[in-house]
Parts: C-alpha cells; sequence; structure tokens
C-alpha cells in the first residue's frame, strides 16, 4: 500500500491523529496516545524538577513507521482493520 496519503495532527497532550486521506473511508485512521513517562523524586533534598520536561515531538521516521503497522493490518477488499 505504497503511495497513501495520510494527515496527520498532534493532540494538545502529545498524541497523535492520523486520517488515512486517500483510503477508501473517508475519515477513516487511527490515533496514538500521549508519550508517557514515570517520574518519583528521591525525597525533599532531590534537585529534580517537580514534573516531567517536555518530551520531544515524534520524528517522521516514527510517524511512518505508525502508519505502515496501521496499513499492514488493514483488509485490503474493506479498507478496514482486518477481522482476523
Amino acid at each position: 500500500m505504497d503511495g497513501q496519503l495520510f494527515q496527520v495532527m498532534v493532540q494538545p497532550d502529545g498524541g497523535c491523529r492520523y486520517t488515512w486521506v486517500t483510503g477508501p473511508n473517508p475519515g477513516y485512521g487511527f490515533s496514538s496516545g500521549a508519550p508517557q513517562v514515570a517520574w518519583q523524586r528521591v525525597g525533599r533534598a532531590d534537585p529534580t524538577p517537580p514534573a516531567p520536561l517536555p518530551l520531544p515531538l515524534t520524528t517522521v521516521g516514527r510517524h511512518r513507521q505508525s502508519i505502515r503497522d496501521f496499513l499492514a493490518e488493514i483488509d485490503p477488499e474493506t479498507g478496514y482493520f482486518s477481522e482476523e
């Protein structure tokens, strides 16, 4: 399924919404959640900040891999996720 076009919208929480523009079903696509981090302060004297620092945006390579993974699950006859 090379040559497919997706619109990628970054959500306020850092997650992404991918809309399959050239797909057979208008508006169909998928979402990815915001990046998650674990954060723990060791104690009150710990000099680390009280909250995680901002995470970097998703790379183009990561977007492409997410799209490839999505397309690999699509039934070519229906254009929707395969039920198998």
